[in-house]
């Protein structure tokens, strides 16, 4: 291979190192989930816990208010498996979303 076809095999053109960002609300769920004050996992004595979508909703609904109206967007495939009850907590997930999501 030539210099240039062999940067482009290690680095493809359509690959971009993306940072991966961590919202406040994220973050703070994640905390409430583990019962944890410390951004360091390693700081609890238990196994982290995971924390999906309807963790991250409660959290929401508690910091924003009850009365918060928020609508989800995603796409038919993650609407198929949400629906199919393929995600982590799928019933409690619809029913905080009170049917407002937006399918494209």
């Amino acid at each position: 291979l030539n210099q240039q076809q062999q940067q482009q095999t290690q680095d493809p053109p359509h690959c971009a190192v993306v940072p991966i960002v961590v919202s406040n609300a994220e973050q703070e769920s994640w905390r409430r989930a583990n019962n944890n004050n410390s951004d360091d996992p390693s700081s609890s004595q238990l196994p982290p816990v995971a924390v999906g979508t309807a963790a991250l909703m409660e959290y929401l609904l508690q910091t924003e208010g009850v009365d918060t109206q928020f609508s989800f967007c995603l796409g038919a495939d993650s609407f198929l498996s949400l629906m199919e009850g393929k995600w982590n907590e799928s019933p409690r997930v619809l029913e905080l979303l009170r049917g407002q999501f937006i399918v494209v």
